[in-house]
């Protein structure tokens, strides 16, 4: 069984993959988590997007890895570094380059290819990684809910934000993933959509489980 789960920056797919993933003991695969990794190694290493050459090298020497929730950058374990403010403005720089896609689309297949029942979120899943899948679900939510989700996180984490500046990222984040080239985030004609604005995660994993027990 394939589940595919798209949607926007905040709309709380993550938490909702995850229990659901829980609930139905499916692996878990945050895609979204690959392109935090490897925007965290530009970041590192100063790699310059629009320098081919450089790009290409440092990509042949990177190995990203999922156990289990946790992402492996280059062996270690990066899963404390690569949610914060500074990774959030420059994922998007990273996500629209095409060699960036192609490189993480092998890993996402490889991932496929060693678990049978499978739960993967992004923002291509059931348009480019999991175009069989069993189910296709987008999860959305109010842009405002949305950055008052991920200020709120950030508040757990101990992680210092400011609501305004998230509330602009994420405007920006939901412009460049629809103006995309390449797997720009759109929603298909046979993808469920569920609007998680006002139900909790719990809510709305209930209302899945309900739609594929139909």
């Amino acid at each position: 069984m394939k589940i595919a789960l798209d949607g926007p920056a905040g709309a709380g797919k993550s938490t909702v993959a995850k229990e659901l993933a829980r609930k139905l003991n499916y692996t878990y695969i945050n895609t979204g988590a690959l392109y935090r990794a490897y925007t965290l190694k530009t970041l590192q290493e100063n790699i310059d997007l629009d320098n081919l050459q450089m790009l290409t090298n440092s990509l042949e020497n990177t190995t990203i890895d999922i156990v289990g929730e946790d992402v492996y950058l280059d062996g270690e374990n990066v899963s404390g570094k690569i949610y914060n403010p500074t990774i959030d403005k420059n994922i998007s720089r990273v996500a629209d380059n095409k060699t960036v896609r192609a490189y993480l689309k092998i890993i996402q297949n490889d991932l496929i290819c060693k678990n049978e029942n499978i739960i993967m979120e992004g923002r291509d899943i059931a348009t480019i990684i999991l175009p069989d899948a069993d189910y296709k679900f987008f999860i959305t939510a109010g842009v405002e809910v949305r950055a008052k989700r991920r200020f709120e996180q950030n508040e757990q984490k101990g992680i210092k934000s400011d609501y305004d500046e998230i509330l602009k990222d994420i405007i920006k984040r939901d412009e460049d993933d629809k103006k995309r080239e390449i797997a720009p985030l759109v929603i298909l004609p046979e993808s469920i959509v569920i609007d998680s604005s006002n139900i909790t995660p719990q809510q709305t994993v209930e209302e899945i489980l309900c739609i594929m027990k139909k």
